[in-house]
């Protein structure tokens, strides 16, 4: 899956302490995480982040991008050696 990353990738969930110094050695794409207090980020949070981003003059194509669900069913949070996260 994250061979079909490109550009810019923006990570969290509760994989990301799993995968993080890998997922930061990828190529192909730039990678940002969100701390475990922004996991389950609220739609305000999201706006907050939007606000930020546009007051520093960047501007993305609404049409342009591309978002990526994964649910528990899809994915399994664990990583040989280590137990699953749990909430």
């Amino acid at each position: 899956m994250v061979r079909r990353l490109k550009g810019t990738a923006l990570f969290l969930g509760d994989a990301v302490p799993l995968y993080k110094k890998e997922l930061s050695h990828t190529r192909g794409f730039k990678t940002h995480f969100l701390d475990g207090e922004s996991w389950m980020p609220k739609a305000s949070v999201i706006a907050k982040m939007a606000l930020e981003a546009y007051n520093k003059g960047k501007r993305d194509n609404p049409y342009d991008l591309v978002p990526l669900y994964l649910y528990a069913r899809d994915c399994q949070v664990t990583k040989r050696g280590q137990t699953p996260i749990s909430k």
